[in-house]
């Protein structure tokens, strides 16, 4: 049986991969780990896609495209 994480973080996103790289760095620092990270990207282009994909190893994190 697969366990709920407790918080759920969910960012929307539109292109600024900078920020966004900033934010993740910031969660992924973090002591707490039950946590789930959910990314929505309404961006014309791939780079915030590229990106989460770097984080996949971090914690959990869900990229979807608008």
């Amino acid at each position: 049986m697969n366990k709920k994480p407790i918080v759920s973080i969910c960012i929307p996103a539109y292109k600024q991969v900078q920020f966004l790289r900033r934010l993740l760095n910031s969660i992924a620092a973090q002591s707490f780990k039950d946590f789930e990270v959910m990314v929505s990207d309404d961006s014309p282009g791939n780079e915030v896609e590229i990106l989460c994909e770097e984080y996949k190893n971090s914690f959990p994190i869900v990229y979807k495209k608008n």
